[in-house]
């Protein structure tokens, strides 16, 4: 390990404790009733929230997972190109899902370019609102999930725009929770999180979770194996290295 992901890992899992001694029980703050998680693209829902996935289907609480991209932007020498990678990790996105224990009927894809979340045409942009705030409408969660607005990502940060809007327009109360994906390797978005965030909720792993969402980030091979002509998968050993390892957190903005 190089030194500077060796103090990357440091600084992370540091702050990570400080988030730990300041959170709440996730289990204890969240409302009764189905669920629903927004991921902006395939494999966020298993970095950032797959153990959570687990532990609300194995308590037999609904839950519906939506990609707002098929993440056709993440290699631009995919054999075959954009729609070819997108298609790929739709299906890998699909495999993840089912393995964290969701139900094909479940899982939904809303199509939106993958790399333009922050950038959408005013009507691609309406488009997307109202599938999500359809899909609101429809299930009725109690929570909706997607990544947070201090995820240090411009696309996740525009997901989370995205969620926020739909939900102000749908006919149906929600609370709205995020999770983190980026935060956790660059680390100076995590210290604004350490210092700004308003709550901060915590989901304490088990085995059998750890296990499952390691199995589904598998699923997604366009991102966790080698692909020609790299030398390392997209989502490095040290990028995983830096996820907490001993549960979730969970924020409100």
């Amino acid at each position: 390990m190089s030194l500077r992901n060796g103090f990357r890992l440091l600084a992370t899992r540091s702050l990570q404790a400080i988030l730990r001694l300041r959170s709440e029980s996730l289990v204890d703050a969240l409302a009764p009733g189905p669920v629903l998680i927004v991921a902006p693209h395939p494999d966020d829902e298993s970095l950032g929230c797959g153990r959570l996935i687990v532990n609300l289907c194995n308590r037999g609480i609904e839950v519906d997972l939506v990609w707002l991209t098929d993440g056709g932007a993440s290699q631009s020498d995919f054999p075959g190109g954009p729609a070819a990678l997108g298609a790929t990790r739709r299906a890998e996105a699909r495999a993840a899902g089912e393995i964290l224990g969701l139900s094909p009927h479940r899982l939904h894809h809303l199509g939106a370019p993958d790399g333009l979340l922050p950038h959408l045409g005013v009507g691609r942009r309406c488009e997307v609102l109202a599938a999500l705030t359809g899909l609101v409408e429809t299930l009725r969660p109690s929570t909706v999930f997607v990544t947070s607005s201090l995820d240090d990502s411009t696309e996740h940060t525009a997901a989370h725009a995205l969620v926020a809007e739909a939900l102000r327009a749908a006919k149906h109360p929600a609370q709205l929770r995020t999770y983190l994906v980026w935060a956790f390797w660059k680390v100076r978005g995590l210290w604004t999180i350490v210092r700004h965030a308003p709550s901060i909720a915590f989901l304490p792993t088990t085995p059998t979770a750890t296990a499952t969402r390691h199995r589904a980030l598998l699923a997604h091979r366009t991102q966790t194996t080698t692909q020609s002509p790299h030398d390392e998968p997209l989502l490095s050993r040290h990028f995983l290295a830096c996820f907490p390892r001993t549960g979730e957190f969970f924020l409100s903005i």
